[in-house]
This record gives structure tokens, sequence and C-alpha cells, in this order.
């Protein structure tokens, strides 16, 4: 059974059942399985989520190259805002102009293409 399809199961599970109780598991089951299914197949992070993560660690990809390398983002502020990467990334990655251009970010490892 895959993510999706044991997702489907308990969604289907608990809007049939009548007992609090289990509703309640099934709500802990469908959590846990929906970051699973993030962490399989992660989606790049909106502007506003990186702004957010100042300071934390991201996932940067390169769309020129496709490489990803960690990186703890550091957002600063000037005319535009800039991500610069601090440790893990050999490279800065750029502003907010060139988001989903030249590169994107993640907060789980993107699988390599």
């Amino acid at each position: 059974m895959t993510t999706s399809e044991a997702i489907k199961w308990f969604e289907n599970r608990k809007s049939g059942s009548t007992m609090p109780g289990a509703r309640m598991v099934f709500d802990m089951a469908l959590e846990a399985l929906r970051e699973k299914a993030a962490r399989e197949n992660p989606e790049p992070l909106t502007l506003e989520e990186l702004r957010k993560m100042d300071g934390e660690p991201v996932w940067c990809r390169s769309c020129l190259n496709g490489r990803a390398e960690w990186a703890i983002l550091r957002a600063v502020e000037m005319s535009k805002t800039w991500f610069v990467a601090l440790g893990g990334a050999t490279q800065g990655f750029g502003d907010k102009d060139t988001y989903g251009k030249t590169w994107l970010a993640y907060r789980e490892k993107p699988k390599e293409e």
C-alpha cells in the first residue's frame, strides 16, 4: 500500500466513523501519513514561507544544475530580500526576484533529478 493509498483508506474510515475516539486516532494517523508524504515528495517553499525560515536549515536547489545543497538561510533586507546561504552550501542562492527561476528552497531534501 502506498502512502497516498493509506491516506485515502484512513480518510474513508474516518468519514464513516461515529466514534469520537476512533476519529481522533484516524486524525493522528492521517497527520503522520501526510508528514511522511511531504518528506517523500517535498514541495518548494513559497517566498513567504522562505522569509519565515530565516536562520533555519533549508535545502536549496539550483535550477541551472539541479544540485541540492543544505544551507542555513539568512534573509537580508536591503532594497530587496536576498537569501544568503551560511554553511553547507558553497554559494549564495539569490534574491526574491530570481526565486523559482534560478533556485528553489525546500524544508526536506528534494529527490535528485
